[in-house]
């Protein structure tokens, strides 16, 4: 019988998490899992002004600095009983929703996807597609336009703040930055920009068509028909020959209830 130890970083959370296990005649035996990055917000904010959350909250974090500052200034509007207004509760949405964008693509072909350019999968048939599409570092031709592009889709942002990372348009109450035709159309372009790389490239097709896709036949329908989009090739990829559909199955009692608010109940 043999032991072997090892220890691997899990890509997917940008190596703020480890895994360690033991492996006992090619079987994991122990495992355990380990954070490596203490951030420490609680601590921070211990003895300073209520409204320093908003500031400091904003700039321990690079790449998601408006949910950051969305969630500090829940919580002062929770800790004050304040109700923002429906206008700010839309502004935050949009804000929290351009972020989600970027960070959704650069999670997958940062992050995710060079986990499946792996030597062990190097058999099979669509390993190659996958390499030209995803092998690190920026060597793929994805990562590099999603480096690009996902940075495109912060313009919904900075057409009202002027700047991001780090901008603090929101207080307890409402925003303060200003919302004009100027900014809207501005937010517009940003998004357009965005989407005609994302669903011709990521999707292969139209947004309006891509929603109404409904059910997992729909799904399995528009990958046969768009196999050398990023979806198709993924999804072919993660199934046949990493088997992800197979592995990882926890709880049904599963429930998101999403980060954003209703307008019309702002409470």
């Amino acid at each position: 019988m043999t032991r072997v130890h090892v220890h691997e970083e899990i890509p997917r959370s940008e190596g703020d998490l480890r895994i360690y296990w033991d492996e006992r005649d090619g079987q994991i035996d122990e495992a355990w899992c380990q954070g490596t990055m203490y951030r420490g917000y609680e601590m921070i904010l211990i003895g300073r002004h209520p409204e320093d959350a908003l500031a400091t909250t904003a700039r321990l974090c690079g790449i998601c600095s408006t949910s950051h500052v969305v969630a500090a200034t829940d919580a002062l509007e929770n800790a004050w009983n304040i109700v923002p207004p429906a206008q700010a509760v839309r502004l935050r949405n949009l804000f929290l929703a351009a972020e989600s964008l970027m960070s959704d693509a650069r999670q997958g072909a940062l992050f995710f996807g060079p986990g499946l350019c792996h030597q062990s999968f190097a058999g099979h048939a669509l390993y190659g597609e996958i390499m030209e599409a995803f092998q690190p570092p920026f060597v793929g031709w994805l990562p590099r336009q999603v480096i690009a592009f996902s940075k495109r889709i912060l313009g919904v942002i900075t057409a009202f703040t002027q700047q991001w990372p780090h901008s603090i348009p929101f207080r307890p109450g409402g925003t303060t930055c200003p919302v004009g035709r100027s900014e809207i159309q501005q937010a517009r372009a940003a998004l357009d920009d965005y989407t005609n790389w994302y669903a011709p490239t990521i999707l292969g097709g139209s947004l309006d068509d891509w929603a109404q896709v409904t059910t997992a036949d729909q799904f399995r329908e528009w990958v046969d028909q768009r196999p050398h989009s990023v979806i198709g090739l993924y999804t072919r990829f993660a199934t046949e020959a990493a088997g992800l559909d197979r592995v990882g199955r926890g709880s049904d009692n599963l429930l998101s209830g999403g980060l954003y608010r209703d307008p019309a109940y702002p409470d």
